[in-house]
């Protein structure tokens, strides 16, 4: 049985609509990264997004240049997320290409070694346990792979903060809780804690959007 570990809910319609328009400009910065970071092969690869939500960035990732021969998969904790996922694909004819499961981010059913790129958007502050969270998405990742995750930090400026919630204001949500977020400190010391200060990087933009959050990565060595 899953834990009920994760703390707080958007439905799925609304994650869909809050992701597509309002996250824009943060989704665009990192699947900028994403192309940057990607081991590229002429073979077949598979990329799996950890609280995916609705998809969103998996049908971004399929539609950038680059990805034509991943496959990707993504998880998320809640159903109505996956089934409406999982309609949006279907109906666009992308099912064998993407594919969303119900899942935990903290026991990944996967075998070890399954994906080339794991990636995870705005999801690790929901998480109760994180290090155990860093350490399954080392363990799925292969030899040669990476894990790219961005989220939001706790320790973001005033003006910046204030910037965003009023374009939160705008599009009609409320402000968001930086109380729940995490420093790149505290992020610093989960990895340490999973095993994985050696293989991983934690840095953060000082200024501009970007500087609203931090960004992880990991690289697994062959």
């Amino acid at each position: 049985m899953k834990e009920n570990n994760i703390r707080n809910i958007m439905p799925a319609l609304e994650y869909e609509a809050y992701t597509a328009t309002f996250l824009k400009p943060w989704d665009d910065m990192f699947l900028k990264r994403c192309k940057k970071l990607a081991p590229s092969s002429t073979g077949e690869q598979r990329l799996l997004d950890v609280g995916t939500g609705t998809g969103v960035l998996l049908e971004r990732l399929y539609e950038t240049p680059g990805f034509e021969n991943y496959t990707f998969t993504g998880i998320d904790y809640y159903e109505d997320n996956v089934i409406e996922a999982n309609e949006k694909f279907l109906n666009k004819g992308l099912f064998e290409k993407i594919i969303v499961k119900e899942g935990d981010a903290h026991y990944l059913d996967f075998e070890s070694e399954s994906f080339d790129v794991v990636i995870s958007r705005a999801t690790l502050h929901h998480l109760v346990d994180p290090v155990k969270a860093l350490q399954e998405k080392y363990r799925v990742l292969k030899p040669n792979g990476i894990c790219l995750i961005h989220d939001m930090k706790r320790d973001v400026s005033e003006t910046v903060l204030a910037e965003f919630n009023a374009l939160r204001k705008k599009a009609n949500y409320p402000p968001t809780v930086v109380s729940e977020k995490y420093t790149v400190q505290e992020v610093q010391h989960f990895l340490e804690l999973a095993g994985l200060a050696s293989c991983s990087t934690v840095s953060s933009d000082a200024s501009g959007l970007a500087s609203l959050g931090y960004e992880v990565l990991i690289t697994k060595p062959e």
